[in-house]
């Protein structure tokens, strides 16, 4: 999946009203569903205005997908899917999230799976 098809997808995820854990779990659960390769991980972030000592964001074909930095560091923090910088350090390790129930999914994303998911079609 390229970058701008990554972001589209995972930008229908960006209003929900959840953190960094909760934002991943509604992320990995539609890429799960769409057969895309990714990994969640959970580490560290640090860049040139501040560090998140305990983060969650997804990485596939090389990109990180993280849209929940912001809620720390700011509005220079690097937001969506992007190339890693080195300016800003990602150090973590993979961590196993299973895919959210429909029903839950709902309650978190304000919006069904089927709705986002169809969205790809």
């Amino acid at each position: 999946m390229k970058t701008k098809e990554l972001s589209r997808t995972l930008g229908q995820l960006d209003d929900a009203a959840v953190e960094c854990d909760g934002f991943v779990r509604l992320a990995t659960t539609v890429l799960q569903h769409l057969g895309i390769s990714h990994r969640v991980v959970r580490g560290s972030v640090t860049g040139p205005n501040g560090r998140i000592p305990y983060h969650f964001w997804i990485e596939a074909d090389g990109l990180i997908c993280d849209y929940r930095a912001r809620m720390w560091l700011g509005r220079d923090a690097l937001h969506g899917v992007f190339a890693p910088s080195p300016f800003w350090k990602y150090t973590g390790e993979e961590a196993q999230i299973p895919p959210l129930s429909e029903s839950l999914f709902l309650i978190l994303a304000g919006q069904p799976l089927h709705h986002v998911i169809g969205q790809q079609a």
